[in-house]
């Protein structure tokens, strides 16, 4: 097994193990861990280190979720592009939120039309703009109808 770093920013790496991030880390979390790494990892230090980068990333995620209502669409991009997590780990971060209620594409969708209805934006504008937030269409399609029919 073989970790690689590179910088995310002065106090932030990105973690790679054979090829596929892993995900962020801070560097004096990363040194502590590896302060015996020579150029082979053992499946101890791994684990340690996965482990450490799940605790980052759950963290970050949640403050992410804090600050506004966010689409399961919104998430998955945060997740990959963000905090650079291997797709397991965003699939079960993503169940673990949704099942905890702090994600609910409905609700998004719901909160997010009422405030784009008081900007006075079109239905279409509307539509076009949940594509983009990658709320499905059957959720748009609902939502939409309800609105327009009042």
């Amino acid at each position: 097994m073989k970790i690689k770093t590179r910088k995310k920013s002065k106090t932030i790496s990105i973690i790679s193990c054979d090829n596929e991030n892993w995900g962020i880390l801070s560097d004096k979390i990363l040194q502590t861990i590896l302060a015996n790494f020579h150029d082979e990892v053992s499946v101890e230090i791994s684990e340690k280190l996965l482990s450490e980068i799940e605790k980052t990333a759950w963290n970050k995620f949640l403050d992410f979720l804090s600050y506004r209502e966010r689409s399961s669409g919104e998430c998955k991009v945060f997740l990959s592009t963000k905090l650079f997590l291997r797709k397991d780990i965003q699939s079960r971060f993503i169940k673990k939120v949704t099942f905890l209620k702090y994600l609910n594409d409905e609700r998004f969708a719901e909160m997010f039309v009422e405030e784009l209805l008081r900007k006075g934006k079109s239905k279409r504008e509307i539509s076009q703009k949940l594509f983009q937030k990658k709320i499905p269409e059957n959720i748009i399609n609902q939502i939409l109808a309800e609105k327009f029919t009042l």
